[in-house]
């Protein structure tokens, strides 16, 4: 594992091979801008716990093929399914991780993590929560229960300065009042901790040039996402949520606009915001950028706040080989920059910005700096599993091109650094757009 020292980013490929040319066994620098950007805490990242190096079997780097949810779909690739992948050779992602296949639970690299996303002026790493460990069925579909990372997390973010928020994950048999439970265990094990993000709905809701923390004393609360909340009914939430409820001014709660109607569900549920999380243009109402300042409008309307979420692409065709209509394509950077200029303009009265994500390699959206990996001959997966999934012959991932490792830090840098400007200062322009990114609506079954 080698440590890189990020310096004063920049965007084009000449401005990014220099950095990679500095990258040595010295400490990473986080430039005054960026840590201006990422003190204002108005950029978030969702961030995933659930790796394993080689003592943890590549837990998640091994991740089986997926199926189809309904399999007369996915029948064309029937013979990849069930089947896993085969680190340290190959991996289950498009892309390689500059750091290698790394734990989750390894302190260095959490503190190399948190140093990255400070240079890029992320303030906050929203991590994945998968309930409290002593409850049957809380993992995800590796079966990967995240709770045991979050203290070395948390002192990781202390350390650099960088703050937590929680990603409350859809384990079995979650409803409203296991959330409650699940709040209360966060608070009690981890509320305490200096890392830990406080703020109120007020202040996430102010306009991006002002600072969103609000100490314990002035009513600041941890912050929680509830991903795929519309599976609970709006009166589930709102008996909690209202005043008198278990979870009122317990924290601030940010559910999932995945279709139209989710806007008024969570009105009605009493949540405090929302946010669109899925990184395809057009894969759903939430995440289809023509919408987010309609999105922004009607949220502020009930009293709400709404943070779109955005990804430098999507690929997830090695895990769902049969989900090829939700791929994007990166486009050098021009999908990214696409979504953060819609994404700054739905939140100029107001909010935040979330990027999906910092290291969600399985579905392609991370901006954690990887490099070009080759598979050799008699490595890696079978030919039969690489035929399945339809890929012969396949045995290079993809990488970030000329632009290098780091440049989709740099492309955050440089939102970040204009979202935290005062208005008169923030402007137009960005990185450079790159090739047009593909944008047509994805009819999906939602």
């Amino acid at each position: 594992m080698t440590r890189g020292q990020i310096g004063l980013f920049g965007v084009g490929a000449a401005a990014a091979a220099a950095l990679l040319a500095t990258c040595a066994a010295s400490p990473i620098e986080v430039p005054a801008e960026a840590a201006t950007a990422s003190d204002s805490r108005r950029v978030m990242t969702f961030m995933y716990l659930w790796y394993g190096d080689e003592a943890g079997n590549y837990t998640h780097w091994n991740h089986a093929v997926l199926p189809h949810w309904r399999p007369i779909d996915g029948l064309a690739f029937k013979h990849a399914t069930g089947r896993r992948f085969a680190p340290p050779e190959e991996i289950h992602a498009p892309f390689w991780p500059r750091r290698g296949l790394y734990s989750s639970s390894d302190p260095v690299v959490l503190e190399e993590q948190m140093r990255e996303m400070r240079a890029a002026g992320i303030g906050v790493a929203v991590v994945s929560w998968w309930g409290r460990p002593d409850v049957p069925g809380t993992h995800d579909s590796q079966g990967v229960n995240t709770d045991a990372v979050v203290p070395a997390v948390l002192a990781a973010a202390a350390k650099e300065n960088m703050r937590v928020a929680f990603h409350l994950e859809p384990y079995e048999g979650r409803t409203a009042a296991s959330v409650v439970k699940d709040v209360e265990y966060i608070r009690n094990r981890y509320g305490a901790h200096r890392a830990v993000l406080r703020t109120t709905r007020a202040a996430l809701g102010a306009r991006p040039s002002t600072p969103l923390e609000v100490p314990s004393d002035e009513g600041g609360v941890p912050l929680f996402f509830v991903y795929d909340s519309y599976h609970i009914p709006a009166e589930d939430w709102a008996l909690h949520l209202n005043a008198g409820g278990a979870l009122h001014r317990k924290g601030v709660f940010f559910g999932l606009v995945l279709r139209h109607q989710d806007q008024g569900d969570l009105a009605r549920g009493a949540f405090d915001g929302l946010y669109s999380y899925f990184a395809t243009n057009g894969f759903s109402f939430g995440s289809t950028t023509t919408h987010w300042r309609g999105i922004a409008t009607k949220a502020r309307e009930d009293g709400m706040v709404f943070s779109p979420s955005v990804a430098p692409g999507y690929d997830d065709r090695r895990i769902r080989p049969w989900n090829l209509r939700a791929w994007r394509p990166r486009a050098s950077g021009g999908y990214y920059s696409s979504m953060w200029r819609a994404a700054l303009a739905a939140v100029r009265e107001g909010g935040f910005v979330t990027v999906t994500s910092w290291n969600e390699f399985g579905e392609g959206t991370q901006i954690e700096p990887c490099v070009p990996h080759t598979v050799k001959d008699g490595e890696g997966i079978p030919n039969s599993m690489r035929d399945a999934l339809g890929e012969p012959g396949k045995r290079k991932s993809e990488d970030y091109g000329e632009a290098g490792p780091f440049h989709y830090l740099a492309v955050t840098r440089t939102f970040a650094i204009r979202l935290a400007a005062p208005p008169s200062e923030q402007g137009g322009g960005g990185p450079p757009r790159g090739r047009a990114a593909p944008g047509g609506t994805v009819k999906e079954e939602l």
